[in-house]
């Protein structure tokens, strides 16, 4: 059902996308497509921007924080930066080792200061039959 749902709710996204193609056969009175003849902020005035500023990102990269250990019966986290000139698009963290008894309890998992710049996660390692616990945070950086 999950799939489903997922499914339909992308049909309607790309159904309504403001990037159409016409189905209509090409002109051939000698009109040219505007991407061929404008520079980029035309391009961008003519799709709807009013800034006239080309906007978007070309990659988004995943990086990794230092490997923290968080001893039992203490806090700790692990936080990571995303590379000058680009900003946070999401993040997350890994934990480990999977045979802990007692997981530890998760503080925060979010961007640093509510900045575009990083991303970060604190835990809780102080539970009854807590072991220490490696942590390690991550980013998705646009540029």
């Amino acid at each position: 059902m999950r799939k489903l749902i997922m499914l339909s709710t992308v049909l309607c996204i790309a159904a309504c996308s403001d990037n159409q193609q016409p189905t209509s056969p090409a002109s051939r009175s000698g009109s040219r497509d505007i991407a061929q003849t404008a520079e980029p902020t035309a391009i961008a005035k003519a799709n709807g921007n009013p800034h006239g500023d080309v906007v978007g990102f070309t990659t988004i990269t995943m990086v990794s924080g230092p490997l923290t250990t968080v001893l039992a019966a203490n806090e700790g986290g692990s936080q990571v930066l995303c590379p000058a000139g680009s900003f946070v698009t999401g993040g997350g963290y890994t934990l480990g080792p999977a045979n802990q008894a007692t997981p530890p309890i998760v503080t925060f998992n979010r961007m640093l200061n509510g900045l575009q710049q990083g991303w970060g996660v604190g835990l809780v390692n102080n539970l009854p039959g807590a072991a220490d616990v490696e942590v390690q945070a991550f980013v998705h950086c646009a540029s």
